[in-house]
């Protein structure tokens, strides 16, 4: 078993028990590798660089969480999954709470809790 690689903005020192374990559950560690800004200029040419430079950076029996970005996640995706590397994203649920502040204003607050992995389908 590889590792977890956590290709997020969501450092996983904050991450849920539950979370971690299932992360554990998947790879022998945690490795946060932070999602990089896409510039919004950022073409095609670029994309496919930073998907190749990130994928380089992972083994093919590490199991990686990708989510950023969808133009640059795409790719890394394929990538990765080119080279037999399972890619994943966590699936939460979306708990909304509306209330109102002391001054009559409406406040929703997201919270999102983690339920389990899920795969990415094959790209290609």
């Amino acid at each position: 078993m590889g590792r977890f690689i956590n290709l997020t903005n969501h450092p996983s020192p904050k991450w849920s028990a539950p979370q971690r374990d299932a992360a554990l559950a998947l790879g022998d560690s945690i490795v946060d590798l932070p999602f990089p800004d896409v510039p919004v200029d950022a073409d095609e040419l670029w994309l496919r660089r930073m998907a190749g430079e990130l994928a380089a950076r992972i083994a093919p029996d590490d199991t990686v969480c990708v989510q950023g970005e969808f133009t640059l996640a795409f790719p890394v995706v394929a990538e990765l999954q080119r080279k037999g590397t399972r890619c994943v994203a966590a699936a939460t649920e979306r708990d909304v709470v509306e209330g109102q502040d002391a001054s009559g204003a409406t406040i929703k607050t997201h919270r999102f809790v983690f339920r389990r992995f899920r795969e990415y389908p094959r790209v290609g």
